[in-house]
């Protein structure tokens, strides 16, 4: 009768065991889970702000040489500031609060450039053409400036904050790709 008691005891404890066993390796693949998902943000977001870096600096390069904002890299650096925020859920692998709000602020910083950018340069064309007496079925505007020198006045100066705003954006992103290495 003995044997009787014993045979429940050691089936609760092969159970335990067996729950803890489990336990321990469910918790050992999350574990991995989260590290490969931290490595992988890391890797994704830290080549798409290379992206950004390069796109910028091509960007400043041509409204320097061309005098204007060139669409094809507005275009691209929109496709980028897309592909950072589909990373911002995954941001929360930074170490601190400080760099997940740095990377959330520059993503939106980057996404209000990008378009003011392409909006002062669309502003700039539709102003040109009211100037020259050429008007288009895209909506109600308002001529704003008497002269092309006034305009071009007005482009220019808001173009130089763009550059010095691109300058401090190239910055920021830099800074965030360094701490995207650090493990």
């Amino acid at each position: 009768m003995p044997d009787s008691n014993s045979n429940p005891l050691f089936i609760i404890l092969g159970a335990l065991l067996a729950f803890a066993g489990t336990s321990l390796v469910e918790y050992g693949k999350w574990r991995r889970n989260r590290r490969d998902q931290n490595l992988n943000f890391r890797l994704l977001a830290k080549q798409e702000l290379k992206v950004v870096h390069k796109t910028l600096d091509k960007l400043k390069g041509r409204f320097e040489a061309q005098r204007y904002w060139d669409y094809m890299l507005l275009d691209q650096l929109k496709k980028s500031v897309t592909d950072l925020e589909g990373y911002k859920r995954d941001s929360i692998s930074l170490r601190s609060v400080d760099h997940q709000e740095n990377y959330i602020d520059l993503v939106s910083d980057l996404s209000f450039f990008e378009a003011g950018t392409r909006g002062l340069q669309i502003f700039y064309y539709q102003q040109k053409d009211l100037l020259k007496g050429v008007e288009k079925e895209s909506g109600v505007i308002q001529k704003i400036f008497k002269t092309e020198t006034e305009l071009q006045s007005h482009f220019d100066r808001v173009s130089m904050e763009k550059t010095i705003e691109i300058v401090e954006l190239i910055r920021r992103s830099d800074e965030l790709a360094k701490e995207l290495e650090r493990k």
